[in-house]
Formats: C-alpha cells, structure tokens, sequence
C-alpha cells in the first residue's frame, strides 16, 4: 500500500510539477496514520535522498548553475540557522517558563494551605 502511495504521488508530481511532500505528508498522516512529526521528517529525508541524485543528473548535464545556487545559499542558509536557534530558544524559554510557572504555583498552594490552616486554630 505505500508502495502504491509512491507511485501515485510519483505521478502527480511528474504530471504536475508539485513537490512530492505536499502531497506524501498528508497521505503517510490521514491514510497511513502515521504522526505528523514521523511523516515530515520521513519525508523530508526521503525527498533529501531523491534530489541528491536529481542533483547529480543536472550538474552532469551542466543545467545547474551554480552562481545562483551559491546566492540561494547565502539567504537561505543562514534564514534557517537563525530560524532553528530562534526555536531551540522559544522551546527552552517556554519550557523554562512553564516549569517557574509550576513550581511558583504548588508554593503558593501551599503558603495557602499554611495560612488557611492557621486561621483555623
């Protein structure tokens, strides 16, 4: 059955032009089950396996000009260096955060059972 997923996928964007994740994310979650975060990075380690090889083609056939290339790489790479850190940070900051937030709150439990209970005696 996902060998059947592929080739169907494999199709569309033959026929299409429309990357392949766009179509294989959705069906390895909604048809196959599998959880969205498994589905993407499956895929995009799939999709990274395939372009290694459409890359190969291209350079050999001298259809990839690599000036471009080189200038893509000098936005994007840094774009997602930057994006990854910003990530990693908000993700530690939040789990931080949340982890104050839970300890300030069973403290003020129990200051406020402490206080409730002393009013009673």
């Amino acid at each position: 059955m996902n060998a059947l997923a592929g080739l169907l996928v494999g199709l569309v964007v033959g026929v299409t032009g429309v990357g392949g994740g766009a179509l294989m994310t959705p069906i390895l979650v909604l048809v196959f089950g599998v959880s969205p975060q498994t589905a993407v990075g499956t895929d995009l380690l799939y999709a990274s396996i395939t372009k290694m090889f459409g890359v190969g083609v291209h350079h050999n056939h001298g259809t990839v000009d690599w000036q471009v290339v080189k200038r893509l790489a000098c936005g994007s790479l840094p774009a997602a260096a930057l994006t990854l850190a910003w990530m990693s940070f908000s993700v530690a900051a939040l789990a931080g955060s949340t982890a104050t937030t839970l300890w300030l709150s069973r403290r003020w439990q129990s200051l406020n059972k402490v206080l409730h209970e002393k009013g009673r005696s």
